[in-house]
C-alpha cells in the first residue's frame, strides 16, 4: 500500500515515515507543501494520504484533500492537532489522528484504514483510542 505522507514538522515526519516503512508500506514523501504533495500524488497516485490540517507556506491539508480527493480519488486520514477543523470537513476525509500522537497508534490506525479500502470480511484490527473514524466519502 502506498502512503502519501503530508507533515511539515520535520521529526514528526521522520518519525511516521520510519514506522511505516519498516511496518512494509512504500511512503511517498514525506513533504511539506500542498504544492509538493500534488506533484509527488500526480506522479504516482497513492492509496492513502496522511494529510496535517496546517503545512508550511501557509497550506491548507484540507484543501489538498478535497483536491486529491476530487482528482483521483485518495482516501485522506487527518493527523493534526485541529480536531475541531477535521470535524468540520468530514466530508474529504475517512477520520483522524489527533497530535500528539504515538507511533504505534498511528499505524494501527493506517492499518484500520487499510482494512476498511480494501474491504476485507470483519473484524479489522483493533481500532486505537488515537483514530477517529468519519465514514465512507462520497
Amino acid at each position: 500500500m502506498k502512503v502519501l505522507l503530508v507533515e511539515d514538522e520535520f521529526l514528526i515526519a521522520l518519525t511516521m515515515e520510519t514506522t511505516l516503512s519498516d511496518a512494509g508500506y512504500t511512503v511517498l514523501g514525506p513533504v511539506a507543501t500542498v504544492a509538493r504533495a500534488l506533484e509527488l500524488a500526480r506522479q504516482d497516485i497513492p492509496d492513502l494520504a496522511l494529510v496535517d490540517i496546517n503545512v508550511r507556506d501557509g497550506g491548507s491539508g484540507i484543501e489538498l484533500a478535497r483536491e486529491m480527493h476530487s482528482r483521483w480519488m485518495v482516501p485522506v486520514l487527518f493527523v493534526s492537532g485541529q480536531r475541531m477543523d477535521a470535524l468540520a470537513n468530514r466530508d474529504v476525509a475517512l477520520g483522524f489522528i489527533g497530535k500528539p500522537f504515538e507511533a504505534a497508534a498511528m499505524l494501527a490506525g493506517v492499518r484500520v484504514v487499510q482494512h476498511l479500502l480494501e474491504k476485507r470480511p470483519p473484524p479489522p484490527p483493533e481500532s486505537p483510542r488515537a483514530l477517529e473514524l468519519f465514514g465512507q466519502l462520497g
